[in-house]
């Protein structure tokens, strides 16, 4: 009778001690969530200068600086490829990145520290991305699709009146997410832009509402933009997409 006691006491203090470090867990993902500098962004609770010091309209950072960047960008991703029997820097990013740095007098730089003024942008401590915001000084902000939205490469024939995409960055776009109390759902009020490399060297910037989806399978869809060679007229617009 003492040992089912006892056994029953065990029970007791190992369910106790689960109860007491999930509500450990539950805390600091709380803490992290809504207290931490390094928890999904919101406008409302940037520091004002933020955003009123450079841009009324209201997205953090400096996209001027970040389109000078995308253009020395062109011209790096034009002697990757000449330096490698015309691949494109986007079938291998990595190898990008690498050949720059240890080419760096091939590239136009210096050194490996004016290399990486290409490689790096400052307004990554404005992503919504949590893992972009950690790694800010470091981190290559931007995305080079090798294939076009509808699966195709981008050194196919495309389209008449198409371009391909090079390059674009996500860091002037913000979801802006509210969740509901439990946690478990989000509803998104966006606003920004995307800044996006053409394959002829031109750059725009391309309002969040304007982009679309395209679907590549039934689980696969992708970022797509107006005039971008492998979007199909079937494709859904973003407000559509998220049911904004």
């Amino acid at each position: 009778m003492t040992r089912l006691i006892d056994d029953r006491r065990v029970k007791v203090i190992i369910i106790g001690l689960m109860v007491l470090v999930l509500g450990i867990r539950l805390y600091i993902q709380y803490r992290y969530y809504y207290v931490s500098p390094t928890a999904p962004i919101a406008l409302d609770r940037l520091p004002p200068q933020a955003y009123q010091e450079f841009h009324p309209n209201g997205i953090p950072g400096h996209p001027d600086q970040t389109i000078r960047q995308m253009k020395r960008l062109y011209s790096a991703m034009k002697c990757y490829s000449g330096r490698h029997n015309g691949q494109p820097a986007s079938t291998d990013v990595t190898g990008f990145i690498s050949d720059i740095y240890a080419n760096t007098n091939a590239y136009g730089f210096r050194d490996r520290g004016a290399a990486k003024n290409l490689l790096s942008n400052a307004d990554c401590i404005y992503s919504d991305d949590v893992n972009v915001r950690r790694q800010a000084q470091n981190f290559f902000p931007y995305f080079m699709p090798s294939t076009r939205p509808d699966g195709s490469s981008i050194t196919g024939t495309r389209q008449a009146d198409t371009r391909d995409v090079l390059a674009y960055t996500d860091l002037y776009f913000h979801s802006n997410l509210t969740w509901n109390a439990r946690h478990t759902a989000a509803k998104q009020h966006p606003m920004g832009f995307f800044i996006v490399l053409w394959d002829n060297g031109a750059i725009s910037r391309v309002p969040y509402e304007q982009t679309v989806f395209q679907p590549q399978s039934e689980r696969r869809w992708v970022l797509g933009f107006p005039g971008q060679a492998g979007v199909a007229r079937s494709a859904v617009p973003y407000t559509r997409y998220y049911r904004i």
